[in-house]
């Protein structure tokens, strides 16, 4: 496998993220040696927004309060996810854990967007009291997990 160049380094649970783009790979994630590789080629970047998931926690006794909040979801928030490039944005229920899955061209760039906005400051503070959020101190964001597998 060849890899052209490193294009960022992120940590996700700990773990340093290396990203590579390569001439042959599809969208896929490799451990080697305690650091986590994403090899994707350049039809799938071009063509495609990068897709990212993370996964949360609801307080016990919160979980109607949780869907409650999001049916009632401030415009403004809506707004600013759209304002820091979030597209297709789903979040999936299974007890009382939550999987996110949303994608964006500029994943860097929404990260800092959101981190500085006042209406995700306020969201992010209205949802801390029910939820369980571990945020990577690096990004101010969810950690984010690895894709281990696509099909187109």
């Amino acid at each position: 496998m060849e890899r052209n160049r490193s294009i960022m380094g992120h940590l996700i649970n700990g773990v340093p993220l290396r990203l590579y783009k390569t001439q042959n790979e599809t969208d896929k994630f490799v451990h080697k040696h305690d650091c986590l590789f994403l090899y994707t080629s350049p039809q799938i970047t071009e063509t495609h927004m990068a897709s990212y998931a993370w996964i949360l926690g609801i307080r016990p006794g919160y979980e109607d309060e949780y869907l409650k909040r999001h049916d009632e979801i401030w415009p403004e928030m809506t707004q600013a996810l759209k304002d820091s490039g979030i597209k297709n944005y789903n979040i999936f229920k299974h007890g009382l854990d939550l999987f996110g899955y949303f994608e964006t061209d500029d994943l860097e760039a929404t990260q800092k967007f959101l981190a500085k906005n006042d209406v995700n400051i306020r969201w992010a503070d209205y949802m801390a009291p029910i939820m369980k959020v571990d945020i990577d101190p690096s990004t101010e964001f969810p950690f984010l997990l690895p894709r281990v597998f696509h099909h187109t």
